[in-house]
């Protein structure tokens, strides 16, 4: 290939396409019909509008980013679908036939073998979507007018095992299907993202993908259309859903209530509120429906601005800098140069109003320095500051990681939110699904009993309805009993349990067999942390022949569990929160702990 000039200069193309600097004039470059094509330039069109196929306004090659191939068996796309239609897949399973609203029968499948895989509803597959590849979680597979299908919610890569969630379903042949793939954490994929049907992008819990994914399934409202007092649960219990009003809490809303009202009515406020608490026990939903009653009153209508940052959304604790200095100056900053701007605002006697900040997820911006922490309280420490600053955590002793300037400008002003007890889960759920009739009274009792037993996380209790709701849909049911709650809490918590145990090192799993034995043997609901440290040294010892461990190893571990939502700890006491069957089925499999399942057995 040769670039001509107007003096007739000829030089070699070079191996990126880049025209040198010192060229004063522009380089033409004259290219022949092939090599136009793969560029996807079009000759004739480009030639007709007289224009000349300019190289510095063309995408050097180099530098085009092309969908990675997929490895084909075959040269073109249409052999590529005729080979792999002609597999052989074998459904497995019993069959399960659903009648649609239009009165057409569907069989569902339970699982199919596929490529010595077997792929059933919410695994990820890699499919052919219009001659190019994407990725998909199957959320049914079905066989209509005796053909077989899969239904497949699609997920597009955003960057390298990254991707991104959609509501964009596809009902397709068993023959696009690629191959099957592990959407997990632990193999490098990783995806936290929706693009909503406005095309906004929003953060996600990877955990209820498949919920999602069932939720707005095509195949799922045809076959339940006709049912709308469980479509009317399912919305209602959806988490994004707000509650029209907020149950129990009284005494923590009034205390919050009072805090807010007092620091409005001055300006700002000395002290900073600290709030803790385990996760799903209400702490955000009651700091927002009480501003949003103090809203509603006309004396604290326009008093204040009220800026909720979830720190868990911030990929290092500084962004939080930008994020304040957008919603309080109105300037996009970053780094350094926003925590100037702030401090310069705070500082500035021309304001009006006060600014009330809830940061949400504290536990993320602790680190080494805890200088972000520190700047934070110390705002409302200054001269002429009206800010008003709300901490949320969701542990209960990171008031105790404080270092020494950090506790002395927070305050001493703590409320503490306990776990929901059966009663209070009750009303919670009943007073959420008063406008339907979808659930039996007994099913709701089971569900709060269930849950409170667990962890008292009123979340985990509109999970398991919700998955029950789900479920009665399934079996065309009309009512959801505890036989649904009962097999949705299995589906939920006992495999995912199970599935997080067995990823656990030796000595987590070690730790937790050891608590389960003190249980056990004692008939307690709790362990001393020094019990489970003497018992898990003497079966290191005698039974395991392995090396002992401190005290302070045991503790750190035992933190980590808690840290899992495995166990929980209270001061010195650590109570199970999974079922002992859980731990027997985690450690199963694993030669070095097979001497403690005859104990855990109880053989």
């Amino acid at each position: 290939m040769v670039l001509t000039r107007k003096s007739s200069l000829k030089r070699k193309l070079t191996p990126d396409h880049h025209v040198p600097k010192t060229s004063k004039k522009p380089i033409v470059a004259h290219f022949n019909k092939e090599e136009l094509q793969k560029m996807n330039i079009d000759l004739d069109k480009e030639y007709k509008q007289g224009k000349k196929p300019h190289l510095a306004s063309r995408t050097p090659l180099s530098r085009v980013q092309h969908p990675a191939p997929i490895e084909k068996p075959a040269k073109s796309y249409k052999d590529f679908i005729k080979n792999y239609q002609s597999r052989e897949f074998t459904w497995e399973g019993s069959v399960d036939i659903k009648c649609t609203s239009q009165g057409k029968d569907l069989l569902i499948y339970n699982s199919v073998n596929f490529q010595k895989d077997t792929l059933a509803s919410g695994d990820f597959v890699e499919l052919v979507k219009e001659k190019e590849t994407c990725y998909g979680q199957i959320t049914y597979l079905f066989e209509e007018n005796h053909k077989k299908y899969t239904e497949c919610r699609v997920f597009y890569q955003e960057r390298l095992k990254h991707y991104i969630e959609t509501y964009e379903y596809i009902t397709i042949p068993l023959g696009y299907i690629y191959k099957k793939v592990i959407f997990t954490a632990e193999n490098g994929f990783i995806c936290e993202t929706l693009k909503d049907k406005s095309g906004k992008f929003i953060q996600v819990n990877p955990s209820y993908c498949l919920e999602r994914s069932l939720f707005r399934s095509k195949i799922a409202m045809r076959i339940c259309a006709n049912n709308s007092s469980l479509h009317k649960a399912i919305s209602l219990l959806t988490l994004s859903s707000a509650p029209s009003n907020l149950v129990g809490r009284t005494q923590e809303k009034q205390e919050i209530l009072e805090f807010l009202e007092n620091s409005i009515k001055i300006g700002h406020s000395a002290n900073s509120l600290y709030i803790c608490g385990m996760p799903g026990t209400g702490k955000t939903a009651t700091f927002l429906y009480t501003i949003d009653s103090l809203r509603s009153r006309e004396e604290f209508s326009n008093s204040f601005t009220f800026i909720h940052v979830n720190c868990m959304k911030l990929s290092k604790p500084q962004e939080i800098y930008s994020i304040l200095c957008k919603e309080i100056c109105k300037r996009k900053k970053s780094g350094h140069e926003a925590l100037e701007t702030i401090n310069h605002y705070v500082k500035s006697s021309k304001k009006s109003g006060c600014i009330v900040i809830l940061v949400d997820e504290i536990d993320a911006l602790l680190n080494k320095k805890q200088d972000v922490l520190y700047n934070l309280f110390n705002w409302t420490n200054l001269y002429n500051s009206n800010f008003i600053v709300s901490g949320i955590a969701n542990t209960m002793d990171l008031s105790d990681k404080f270092i020494h300037k950090v506790s002395s400008r927070m305050g001493n002003k703590q409320i503490v939110f306990a776990p929901y007890s059966r009663d209070q889960l009750q009303e919670i759920i009943t007073k959420r699904l008063k406008d339907t009739e979808a659930f039996t009274p007994d099913a709701i009792l089971f569900c709060s009993a269930k849950v409170a037993s667990y962890s008292g996380d009123a979340r985990r209790a509109f999970q398991v309805c919700k998955k029950a709701a789900f479920l009665a849909l399934e079996q065309k049911e009309l009512k959801i009993s505890i036989e649904h709650i009962q097999k949705a809490f299995k589906q939920l918590f006992a495999s995912l349990y199970v599935q997080a145990i067995q990823s656990l090192p030796i000595p987590m799993k070690l730790v937790l067999a050891t608590l389960c034995l003190e249980l056990k043997n004692n008939n307690k609901e709790n362990a001393q942390i020094d019990r489970i440290f003497y018992r898990l040294n003497s079966y290191c010892e005698t039974l395991l022949l392995i090396c002992c461990f401190s005290l302070k190893q045991v503790a750190v571990v035992i933190n980590r569990l808690a840290s899992l939502h495995l166990v929980a700890v209270d001061e010195n006491c650590v109570k199970l929160i999974v079922s002992p069957d859980d731990v027997i089925d985690g450690i199963k499999g694993d030669e070095m702990l097979a001497k403690l399942e005859p104990f855990l057995l109880g053989n």
